[in-house]
């Protein structure tokens, strides 16, 4: 079996795995399984062509960014042109991504499928003197988070209690990122919750775990990237799996649901809050969640749900599952080295298996 990961120029950040080491590590993770892995870097959509033009036969994709640029300097996407080539790769098709990336268009999908979300607004760069007028008018009650709408990672997220620092945040947001509009939603007073999520044939396995700041409150504070030590990693950061019933009911409700209104295939991380009155409110849906070892959080999620395995047994089977995923979707032959130890043939009471007959 060959797996090839495509790194994209300037476009890492996004990605499953976004520093020369992670990509190592994984890397090596994988060849440990006897599988024959590779990585390219691209620089541009032509570069791509001739890159997936010259493949090995049933050479596995593993896409490492959202984006690369055309010969006219053009943001686009770089799935679209594997897609296109019907070839085989790891994660949710073109559609699916997009959807989740961009956070407002992920709001209505949710909502058409009847999925909770925060109360929200989306404010475009054009409408910036308008801001006063359409917060007045909107469903939002102070204090809102302003996010931009196409980023991930916790990028700009900041909480505002008022106007004036609304405002001011907005316009640094349509500055910072120039490819996002500014999505508003009403702060909920409730530490994340924050679900993974892997899906193979009539399966759906779900992590569901909590994502808490030791110095911070989430009844007061937003995961954001000014606690210090980041969001993603460093020892005040804590990930202890849910047991409140009440949430985990919830989660088993709307996590098939989800799936199939976004339009996922494979795996995910959802990230949602409790309003006041019980009720989870969904926000954020990750095309390609994090698989840096050992911060990352679908890598920590794993460990807290399967507390007796190792923790680089762990990574190892997460990494095989996703692997597994992919090659069971595209009729791929699978080494035996890889087949068996998967994160769904293991048995966890902090974890949850669904059997959902509609899954995609």
């Amino acid at each position: 079996m060959d797996i090839l990961f495509i790194n994209s120029e300037h476009f890492w950040l996004n990605g499953w795995l976004n520093t020369p080491t992670g990509i190592k590590y994984a890397m090596d993770t994988l060849k440990g399984f006897g599988i024959n892995v590779n990585c390219e870097e691209i620089r541009s959509s032509e570069a791509l062509e001739s890159l997936l033009g010259r493949l090995p036969y049933q050479t596995l994709l593993w896409p490492n960014a959202y984006y690369t640029r055309n010969a006219l300097g053009e943001v686009v996407w770089l799935q679209e042109y594997i897609e296109e080539r019907g070839l085989p790769y790891v994660g949710t098709p073109v559609q699916g991504l997009k959807n989740m990336l961009h956070k407002n268009l992920t709001h209505q999908l949710l909502q058409a499928a009847d999925i909770p979300v925060p109360a929200h607004l989306t404010i475009s760069r054009h409408r910036l003197t308008q801001i006063d007028r359409l917060i007045e008018k909107s469903a939002l009650q102070w204090p809102i988070v302003i996010k931009p709408s196409s980023e991930s990672c916790s990028m700009g997220i900041l909480k505002a209690e008022n106007l004036d620092e609304a405002k001011e945040h907005i316009t640094q947001l349509f500055h910072d990122f120039p490819n996002s509009d500014a999505l508003l939603e009403t702060f909920l007073p409730s530490e994340d919750v924050t679900c993974g999520y892997l899906a193979m044939g009539d399966q759906q396995l779900l992590l569901p775990t909590y994502y808490q700041s030791l110095e911070v409150s989430g009844n007061t504070h937003v995961v954001e990237r000014d606690i210090g030590t980041g969001p993603w990693g460093g020892s005040s950061i804590i990930m202890p799996p849910v047991k409140d019933t009440l949430v985990l009911e919830q989660l088993q409700d709307q996590m098939p649901k989800l799936a199939a209104a976004v339009g996922i295939t494979g795996v995910t991380r959802v990230d949602a809050r409790m309003d006041e009155d019980g009720t989870l409110k969904f926000f954020d849906v990750n095309g390609m969640p994090a698989l840096s070892y050992p911060r990352s959080v679908l890598v920590r999620q794993v460990r807290e749900c399967f507390p007796e395995l190792p923790d680089h047994s762990a990574y190892e089977y997460l990494l095989r599952t996703i692997v597994i995923i992919a090659a069971d979707r595209f009729e791929l032959s699978i080494p035996n080295s890889v087949c068996d130890q998967n994160l769904f043939s293991l048995e966890s009471p902090l974890m949850t298996t669904l059997n959902v007959s509609h899954s995609i």
